[in-house]
Formats: C-alpha cells, structure tokens, sequence
C-alpha cells in the first residue's frame, strides 16, 4: 500500500504536467495578434501571450486584453473617412 506522501507528490506532478492546449484555428488567431493588459500605475504595459498561457486566455475571453494590431486597423480607417 502507497503512503499518502507518495500519492501527494504524484499528484502535485500530474497538475504540473497537464499542458495547456487550444484547438488549432483558435491558436493561429491569437498568434496573429500581439495583446497587452491595460496600462498599469507606472504607465506600462504588460504582455500577454494568449495562445500560450491559460491565465492570458482566460483574460481574452475576459475581454481584458488589448489587440494592438486590431486597435492600429481601426484608428487608421477612422483616418480615411
């Protein structure tokens, strides 16, 4: 019989070895775009890399984030009008 010490660590190594996986289409769309958090105290910018970490993710369905080239595109068609 396994010592419950033993069965803890396996199970702190299994929550540690679950990846974090997207469907491909959605993957290639957040890879197209490079998304910040909104300006912090210091007026700075933090990174966000949706399409690799669960935590960006989960502040893009948040609507959190900030799509730059997204945001560029508009500012440049409000322009031309």
């Amino acid at each position: 019989m396994a010592s419950t010490k033993y069965i803890c660590i396996l199970q702190d190594v299994n929550r540690f070895a679950m990846k974090f996986r997207l469907p491909r289409k959605i993957k290639k769309k957040l890879k197209k775009d490079f998304y910040t958090y909104p300006k912090s105290e210091r007026n700075t910018y933090l990174i966000a890399w949706p399409s690799k970490y669960e935590e960006d993710y989960i502040a893009y369905k948040k609507g959190l984030l900030r799509g730059l080239k997204e945001e560029s595109k508009k500012i440049l068609k409000n322009e031309k009008f």
